[in-house]
């Protein structure tokens, strides 16, 4: 009996030892009870290639006795099919909002997502479980703890080619385009705003995908299911001739292509990209043929007999004779085109550059002497290939073209020579002078060849102006349709235009605009729409910001290309600007602001910051403008009993600083001339140095005191040697690694000012803030080594951001995401300065208040979930906000031009 008893005690320490099962133990534990809110059918749309759902409604009850932690308890699901075999077993997991005591329960919305290699060719149906991760699923201790609902697939974007093409050929390299009929044979409406198009991906002749994401061609209106519409579907060349197919598909941006990637034969066009090589030697024989043909029929003429022996050789010295108009004509016809791609991308249309260079080779067969005319033709082709060389090179730092205002202000380059340096790529050189080196070789040796008689038959001169004349007015009647599709109005980017019209005939119609803005007047009626303007724009608004550092000191830095992505930005395990991230998390940071210069850059910043006007989409301000009267934040604040400083570590009669800055109102202004060059770092004044001297400065203002500083030696390229450095590894030397080192050394300087501010006792009774001037030039390509970016336009505008940070004595910590730029820094200084100037000609708003978009001086904007790159719209309900807005930004961007042409400010002031 001992025994037995021996036994039975045993085995239940056995038990005790090893515990009870986790099954067994959960089953009293966990318990749920699922809810179906909304339709008990869940309806999955396959379009895209991630099938996605999260609009069914479930209620979760705990049903068991212990809480559902929120770190543990997920809920998800498993997919069966009809024959109740599991599919999937471990679907996407919903995150519980809040720990769940027993009896209570939430409503939530689960995340369903279907695995893109999934067959959807059978019924499948979901089966709703809660899990507790690495425990169990509640289903594995009751099948009533989950709910099962069957799945409907459906398709509600799809489309179906009705007139394929089966085959094209392309010679060149521009664009092609083709007419196809698209039917929707989807369930939903395909509408223009909606950012659906039609698209492509290129594939090798095995059906290898070689190029994916190809030109978008979108719809001219809007298709509803079962509807059809024509597309003119473009083609970009894919960077090598061959044979290759096109997949065509439509693309939803932002969700999806609908043809999730299937290669589909009946969607598909076989084409085949021919070198542009053949279509030149065609020209060329097509050019030989002519000319001996006109030959031999003027020898005819004369003779009365056909001597095709004889016409060959008096064609040879026809094209002796022409060959300086021959050469210039094909030189500046591919310089041009070449130009043009590279700033624009893509050519639009190459009628007007043929028709360019026709007019040029006509003009010049008007000069009588032969001689002179040898000398005007390498000496148009020398300016226009230095023309296109500064292009080129203004373009790599810029990214626009150069216009005639910065061509006006070409001096101020003499003081960018190393940036202009790193930035010239030789090999344009080559480009576009190697011909006329080669010309002035083979005229040396054909000179003998020409004709003996120095003169030209006035006759052809007579010939040449009918064709010049007859070209002129073609190209007059080309760029009046242009005119009147309000091309030259609404983009106002320049790159755009040259993708229309071509380089060179861009040059002149920005040279003839220039001049024609000089002696234009503006008329009543336009100046009654400012008024207007004026008389109607919002007034400032009252918050609780309003007057909230009211008699306060304020110092306003302006610093040299400090970008935002810099903010609490790491590398190498290395933090890049730790008193930025100080200041920004401990004060006001707008962290959406966005950099609104144009071509006078650092000027800009300035004169946007100080004026909110824009600057100037041809030139700068400072040196366009520089005797206009402003009404500017230190004009203002010095009628507010401020007194007021300006002070910068280079030279004042750079971009007219000095003398701009006294127009805008600053009482005293310190240039590198009136401080101690003590050390230096690029351009001048290291940024320690400026800024410690420049505090110095201050302590003698009477306060309130408004100090505005620019900063220098963050400055392109970045390669300056620096008291402080980082390690950066494999970015050691390049324009990337050396901007992080150059604003490493930005941020230290800021951080012994601020330190020096502080023990002064004076930020308790002054404002701080600081903002960027523009972006660093530095390239997607080297950004996307360190950050995780798209290489896309509408990237490029959002990567375009400078930071903003204001210190206000009392007022906590706080980001603020609201979009915003330079144009607004001024009214919102003077709503919390209190200061009200509501009889103001701002273009900007008070940040605190602000709704309206972000305009840049190019066209391009940012509203609050959408944005416009180029003329395309991007985001939710992108198309139709940009149709409501592209007059108003449009007429802001004049309203500004027109205020600095015509000098308005005291007639609108005086209103």
């Amino acid at each position: 009996m001992a025994n037995y008893v021996k036994f039975f005690i045993s085995i239940f320490g056995v038990i005790l030892l090893l515990g009870i099962p986790e099954h067994a133990k959960a089953e009293k534990v966990y318990s749920s009870n699922i809810v179906v809110l909304s339709e008990r059918e869940i309806i999955i749309d396959t379009s895209y290639e991630k099938k996605i759902d999260n609009s069914v409604d479930l209620k979760l009850i705990n049903t068991g006795r212990e809480a559902w932690s929120k770190e543990k308890i997920r809920l998800s699901y498993h997919l069966i099919n009809k024959n109740n075999e599991v599919v999937l077993n471990d679907g996407a997991r919903t995150l519980l909002p809040q720990d769940i005591k027993p009896g209570g329960y939430i409503n939530i919305k689960p995340n369903i997502e279907i695995p893109s290699n999934l067959e959807l060719n059978e019924q499948l149906y979901i089966q709703f479980d809660l899990v507790s991760e690495g425990e169990m699923w509640f289903s594995e201790v009751d099948k009533k703890n989950s709910i099962v609902l069957p799945i409907k697939f459906i398709k509600n974007y799809d489309f179906e080619i009705l007139n394929p093409v089966k085959s094209i050929s392309v010679w060149g390299k521009e664009k092609k385009q083709i007419k196809l009929k698209i039917k929707n044979t989807g369930n939903s409406r395909w509408e223009t705003y909606s950012g659906i198009s039609l698209s492509y991906d290129i594939l090798d002749k095995d059906n290898n995908l070689l190029v994916h994401d190809g030109v978008r061609s979108t719809l001219p209106y809007a298709v509803g299911p079962g509807e059809e519409v024509d597309i003119n579907a473009s083609i970009a060349f894919p960077g090598n001739t061959g044979k290759y197919i096109i997949q065509w598909d439509m693309v939803n941006e932002g969700f999806g292509w609908f043809g999730n990637g299937k290669f589909v034969s009946e969607k598909q066009t076989k084409i085949t990209f021919h070198s542009e090589f053949w279509i030149y030697l065609i020209w060329f024989f097509t050019f030989l043929l002519m000319v001996y043909l006109s030959v031999l029929i003027s020898d005819f003429i004369k003779t009365k007999t056909l001597g095709f022996r004889k016409s060959i050789q008096s064609m040879f010295f026809v094209l002796i004779g022409y060959f300086d108009i021959i050469w210039i004509t094909i030189s500046l016809y591919f310089k041009v085109k070449w130009g043009t791609v590279l700033i624009s991308g893509d050519i639009n249309s190459v009628k007007l550059m043929v028709l360019g260079v026709i007019i040029t080779a006509l003009v010049l067969n008007c000069f009588i002497n032969r001689k002179i005319r040898f000398f005007v033709t390498i000496l148009l082709n020398i300016m226009v290939s230095l023309l296109i060389f500064s292009d080129l090179i203004y373009f790599r730092y810029f990214n626009d073209v150069i216009t005639t205002g910065t061509i006006f202000n070409a001096k101020q380059l003499a003081n960018v020579t190393d940036s202009i340096s790193n930035l010239i790529d030789y090999k344009y050189a080559i480009y576009l002078f190697f011909d006329i080196f080669m010309f002035a070789i083979l005229y040396i040796f054909l000179r003998t060849s020409f004709p003996k008689n120095g003169a030209i038959k006035k006759s052809r001169i007579i010939y040449s102006l009918v064709l010049l004349v007859s070209t002129l007015g073609i190209s007059g009647v080309m760029f009046n349709n242009l005119a009147k599709e309000d091309l030259f109005q609404k983009k106002y980017q320049n790159k755009l235009i040259v993708q229309d019209i071509g380089l060179i005939n861009f040059h002149l119609y920005d040279f003839t605009s220039y001049l024609g803005q000089k002696i234009r007047r503006i008329s009543p009626s336009e100046l009654k729409e400012i008024n207007e303007w004026k008389s109607e724009k919002d007034n400032d608004k009252y918050d609780q910001y309003f007057g909230i550092a009211r008699n306060k000191n304020v110092i306003l830095i302006q610093s040299e290309a400090l970008q935002n992505f810099v903010i609490n930005l790491t590398y190498n395990n290395q933090v890049i600007t730790p008193n930025l991230n100080k200041f920004a998390s401990n004060n006001l940071y707008f962290n959406n602001f966005y950099d609104q210069t144009g071509p006078g850059r650092t000027s800009d910043a300035e004169f946007i910051s100080l004026n909110s006007l824009f600057g100037l989409q041809s030139g700068s301000v400072y040196t366009t403008y520089n005797n206009n009267k402003l009404d500017s934040l230190p004009k203002i604040l010095n009628e507010n009993n401020y007194d007021t400083m300006s002070a910068h570590g280079y030279n004042g009669a750079f971009w007219s600083r000095s003398r701009m800055h006294r127009l805008q109102g600053f009482q005293k202004s310190y240039f590198q001339e009136d401080l101690v060059l003590d050390e230096k770092i690029g351009w001048g004044l290291s940024d320690k140095t400026f800024l410690r001297q420049s505090l110095d400065k201050m302590i003698s203002l009477k306060q309130p005191f408004f100090s505005f500083l620019i900063t220098l030696s963050n400055h392109h390229p970045y390669n300056e040697r620096l008291p402080v450095s980082l390690n950066l590894g494999e970015l050691e030397g390049t324009i990337l690694g050396n901007y992080l080192n150059s604003v490493h050394y930005a941020d230290y300087a800021f951080g012994e000012f601020m330190n020096e501010l502080e023990k002064r006792g004076m930020l308790q009774n002054t404002v701080v803030a600081i903002y960027g001037d523009h972006d660093a030039g530095i390239s997607l390509e080297e950004l996307s080594k360190i950050l995780k970016i798209e290489k896309t336009p509408e990237q490029q505008l959002l990567l375009d951001k400078v930071p903003f940070i204001i210190h206000i004595p009392g007022v906590q910590n706080s980001i603020i995401a609201t979009n915003t730029g330079h144009l607004d820094i001024t009214p919102t200084l003077l709503h919390i300065l209190g200061i009200k100037h509501n009889n103001n000609v701002f273009l900007g708003e008070n940040i605190f208040s602000k709704q309206s978009p972000v305009i840049f001086r190019n066209g391009n904007y940012i509203g609050e979930d959408f944005i416009s790159v180029d003329g395309a719209c991007y985001g939710n309900d992108a198309q139709s906000q940009c149709d409501v807005l592209q007059s108003s930004i449009n007429n802001k961007l004049w309203i500004s031009d027109s205020i600095l042409r015509y000098n308005l400010i005291p007639n609108l002031l005086r209103e």
